[in-house]
């Protein structure tokens, strides 16, 4: 048997939200030293991680996939039209099925 053809990533694109909240600022949410007696810089010293993107409540993944998708076509010279392949990669309890990628496609 002899296939030919290739596949070919052209692009790559990538969305954050605008929102940051600190380690700080997310302890201080839950209240970890007054409900867990846990310092709030223990997160960022655990981590190392100082801050974090947030989407708010309304957002949903495929909304910041859809962002992504737009920034990779503007790298690229393609028309969308031309794209046989959207792949979504995600963990995230919006959708039980189909993935997120037929939002995106669209």
């Amino acid at each position: 048997m002899n296939i030919t053809g290739f596949s070919r990533i052209e692009s790559i694109g990538s969305y954050v939200p605008e929102q940051k909240i600190s380690s700080e600022e997310l302890m201080d949410e839950i209240q970890s030293e007054t409900r867990f007696n846990v310092p709030n810089t223990w997160l960022e010293d655990l981590t190392g991680i100082r801050s974090r993107r947030f989407a708010g409540p309304e957002t949903n993944p495929s909304d910041l996939a859809i962002e992504a998708g737009r920034a990779a076509l503007e790298k690229c010279d393609m028309d969308p039209k031309d794209i046989a392949m959207v792949i979504y990669c995600g963990i995230d309890r919006y959708w039980v099925e189909l993935a997120p990628s037929h939002r995106v496609q669209r």
